[in-house]
């Protein structure tokens, strides 16, 4: 990242979950068994490859596959349109709701 990139990390309401769900297969794949739509361009069947950017082989188990769909990595460039200041205060804020969200789910 450079030095104006920022990554954010947004917990779900753990009562509100993704839809997506996973399984590891005897190939020691990983493929979607759920999605939240049929409308949804992943499709039960699908073999995973990556969430939030971690790689399949480093999911290890299902339960973690399956609990990384509970946060999403957001990296992030502001917006140039920002003054300075603004920039500090988004970057608090954008954390401060992070951290409320995971409050949340406590």
């Amino acid at each position: 990242m450079t030095g104006q990139e920022m990554r954010v990390h947004v917990k779900r309401n753990s009562k509100k979950k993704s839809g997506y769900e996973v399984e590891k297969r005897e190939d020691g794949f990983f493929y979607v068994t759920s999605v939240p739509s049929k409308k949804s361009s992943i499709q039960p069947g699908d073999r995973l490859l990556e969430i939030n950017g971690i790689k399949y082989t480093e999911f290890k188990t299902v339960k973690r596959a399956n609990d990384l769909f509970d946060t999403m990595v957001l990296d992030v460039e502001p917006n140039d349109d920002e003054t300075d200041s603004d920039e500090e205060g988004s970057d608090s804020e954008s954390k401060g709701e992070s951290e409320s969200e995971s409050q949340n789910d406590e």
